[in-house]
């Protein structure tokens, strides 16, 4: 399994650079004149072009398509499976040869957090309300990339995070079509956004990236 984070403005940087490798039927807009969704599409398509180079990359791009849920995936069963998140001004891949989940989350404080924690996630709310305030956004992000990253990994997408059967401590979860228990792991991130135009605090920046596997499948 490869992870890899990048800003969102180096990926369009790059993007820019292999424009013709990435649409090769053309796209009648100036890529210059992309609106920020668009812009972010063209670097997340990229960093996957980027991620194949260790997969014998073709000249372009191939074809990409999606699951009833969203869940996109390469037509051609010979390429590796993946997974995209972004938060902020940062997006994360993880690919590897079986599938995986990922998610991307900054860690940022919020009034309802109390509130979240004691709806979606009771078994963890007394381990929470014992944490000093200033680690206790972290923690929620833990749980809630976790919680995303598992239901990615399913296809279905969050629609009935109730269905989602998390084993905090171990690490594991089951869901809908991943019956058996995915593997999971959780990485607490300071990230550099190299952005002087945004405020000093938000320049270096904490986050939390989860990644998971059906269990019986090695990361390597």
């Amino acid at each position: 399994m490869k992870v890899i984070l990048c800003a969102i403005e180096t990926g369009f940087r790059y993007g820019l650079e292999i424009y013709e490798r990435l649409e090769p039927q053309g796209v009648r807009a100036d890529p210059y004149d992309l609106r920020p969704r668009e812009k972010s599409k063209l670097a997340l398509k990229a960093l996957l072009y980027a991620a194949l180079l260790d997969y014998g990359a073709p000249d372009t791009l191939p074809e990409l398509a999606a699951g009833s849920r969203g869940k996109p995936y390469f037509v051609e069963s010979r390429y590796p499976e993946f997974n995209l998140s972004h938060s902020a001004k940062t997006m994360a891949l993880a690919v590897a040869s079986y599938p995986v989940g990922c998610d991307l989350e900054f860690v940022r404080p919020r009034k309802t957090i109390q509130n979240l924690v004691e709806r979606y996630f009771p078994d963890q709310f007394e381990r929470f309300k014992g944490l000093n305030s200033e680690l206790q956004p972290g923690f929620f992000m833990r749980l809630w990339t976790l919680v995303e990253a598992s239901a990615k990994l399913s296809g279905r997408g969050l629609v009935d995070i109730s269905q989602i059967d998390i084993d905090f401590k171990a690490q594991t979860a089951g869901y809908f079509s991943a019956p058996k228990k995915m593997q999971a792991t959780t990485f607490d991130l300071r990230l550099n956004l190299a952005d002087e135009s945004a405020p000093l605090q938000d320049q270096d920046s904490r986050a939390v990236l989860s990644v998971t596997h059906r269990a019986g499948d090695r990361p390597k």
